[in-house]
């Protein structure tokens, strides 16, 4: 009788143990997961969300300043603002890190204007 007590105890004791453990796997990381289960959905990154539309308004491009005018605004080499970090200013683009990642705006080539001609 006092084999079949310590057994019960035993037996209760493990079912008890267990969901405690199971939890306590959790609360660690220890616990086991399902293989089945789908991976869980990450939000996305920086580099998958689209690029914010950016307009290379005008460039001066002198012996010893360049500037360019991007969304109104002038910018010199080395220049930081709202997430834009001007690199390098050429003769008809700009170099520039968006928000930490790289981009190259370039002028949009002038219309061809021609002289109308005069008919008499």
């Amino acid at each position: 009788m006092q084999r079949a007590a310590v057994w019960l105890h035993v037996l209760v004791a493990v079912a008890l143990a267990g969901p405690v453990s199971a939890r306590a796997a959790d609360a660690t990381g220890l616990a086991m997961k399902d293989p089945t289960r789908p991976p869980a959905a990450s939000s996305p990154t920086p580099a998958s969300e689209p690029l914010r539309p950016l307009s290379l308004d005008a460039i001066v491009f002198g012996s010893g300043r360049r500037t360019a005018v991007i969304d109104g605004r002038a910018y010199q080499e080395g220049d930081r603002h709202a997430g834009l970090t001007v690199q390098r200013i050429h003769r008809r683009s700009v170099r520039l890190l968006d928000n930490g990642r790289a981009r190259e705006l370039t002028l949009s080539p002038a219309p061809d204007v021609r002289a109308l001609q005069r008919t008499q």
